[in-house]
């Protein structure tokens, strides 16, 4: 039994060097892409359009990677710089330290911007609201007027809540837990785990 399944999860084959390389690119690619596209779709046109140029430009490096080592094997002096494929392992962990620095530069980016807090513009209550200090109005008001924001927001208020008072939004956004709810230009509501978490003022 043991003999199966060291058989099974052993690799017998290697991919080969070309193959590897183009692997290696096309997932920097993807990754790139992955990230742009909720990004677009908040509304951040500059960043995802320099995250999704990123994603092909390595697409286009994985798919030409072969004719692209061909170029530079047939340029350099190989009796100057050893063999090929210590240049070959030297290009690769330069790109993988580009690829790490680059993730993680995006990835604190974008845990940041998720797990941000109430902005300055917003007041923050030091403590829990009570009925005196945000007392709903009896109908929808208008959510381009700042003091609206200012008067009856507050956090742990329900989507119900928050629909009622300033009508539907323009557009909902939903990663996992988090939803945001865009009501035009700079105005933008979010909720965690269904309750109010955070705000920007018109």
């Amino acid at each position: 039994m043991m003999t199966v399944i060291r058989d099974f999860l052993m690799v017998e084959n290697l991919p080969s060097t070309k193959l590897a390389v183009y692997i290696f690119l096309e997932m920097i690619a993807l990754a790139f892409v992955l990230e742009a596209i909720p990004t677009l779709m908040r509304g951040g046109y500059r960043r995802g359009s320099i995250e999704l140029i990123l994603g092909i430009i390595f697409m286009f490096l994985g798919v030409k990677s072969e004719q692209i080592t061909k170029q530079i094997s047939t340029s350099v002096n190989w009796s100057l710089w050893g063999r090929r494929v210590a240049i070959a392992s030297r290009i690769l962990l330069g790109l993988s330290v580009i690829a790490v620095l680059v993730t993680g530069y995006y990835l604190i980016h974008g845990l940041t911007s998720i797990s941000r807090i109430v902005p300055p513009s917003s007041p923050a209550p030091s403590s829990p609201p009570t009925p005196s200090e945000h007392t709903a109005p009896s109908k929808a008001v208008d959510w381009h007027d700042k003091q609206n924001w200012r008067h009856f927001l507050h956090t742990g208020m329900s989507k119900t809540e928050v629909r009622s008072l300033f009508g539907d939004p323009e557009q909902i956004s939903v990663y996992g837990d988090i939803e945001f709810w865009d009501y035009g230009g700079h105005a933008e509501i979010t909720f965690a785990d269904g309750s109010l978490y955070s705000w920007t003022e018109p």
